[in-house]
């Protein structure tokens, strides 16, 4: 597997420029040129060898990296948005729904709710299923699998909802009568 390092012939565009980068502390790292290519070489790594499909992410935190991995790892995308979040889309969830299996890009996890949000919604249209989180930000082991996430943060995740059967015809009734159902 090859990692890309970022080319000095890119930064030259910027020779002279001294980034002055300000954002909330969570957002430093990834927002800064010189530490951005070490979170990305890092998130890879820790994917290497697994097998999913997609990566799935919400917010501007998800979005800083997962697009970047994606396209660098060759996977596809489940975008995720933040419910009552005014945009130009109706659905919640954009991106890859037939993937088989993906994995999260968050920042960090505090409560655990970013994550279930993101597992309740996507379970929502597609068969999909978590097989763990990457958390990139500084001081968290990086990969945790979906097992250990249900074990560390103890709220239960919200069972997929079942679609209500349909109603039977006339001749499925009478059909129905008959086989005393």
């Amino acid at each position: 597997m090859k990692l890309l390092t970022a080319a000095p012939q890119r930064l030259m565009l910027t020779q002279g420029h001294q980034p002055r980068i300000d954002a909330v502390c969570y957002l430093d790292p990834v927002l800064d040129p010189a530490t951005r290519r070490g979170i990305i070489d890092r998130v890879i790594t820790q994917c290497h060898g697994l097998d999913f499909d997609a990566f799935a992410c919400r917010g501007l935190s998800g979005m800083l990296v997962a697009p970047i991995v994606a396209m660098e790892m060759g996977k596809t995308l489940l975008v995720v948005r933040k419910k009552d979040e005014d945009n130009h889309s109706s659905r919640m969830v954009e991106g890859d729904i037939g993937a088989r299996r993906y994995v999260i890009v968050d920042d960090l996890i505090s409560s655990g709710a970013t994550c279930r949000a993101i597992i309740e919604e996507i379970r929502e249209v597609s068969e999909a299923q978590c097989i763990g989180i990457i958390r990139y930000w500084n001081g968290h082991r990086v990969f945790m699998s979906y097992t250990e996430f249900l074990n560390e943060y103890t709220n239960e995740l919200k069972p997929k909802p079942t679609k209500p059967e349909p109603e039977p015809t006339g001749r499925q009734r009478s059909l129905w009568r008959t086989l005393g159902r």
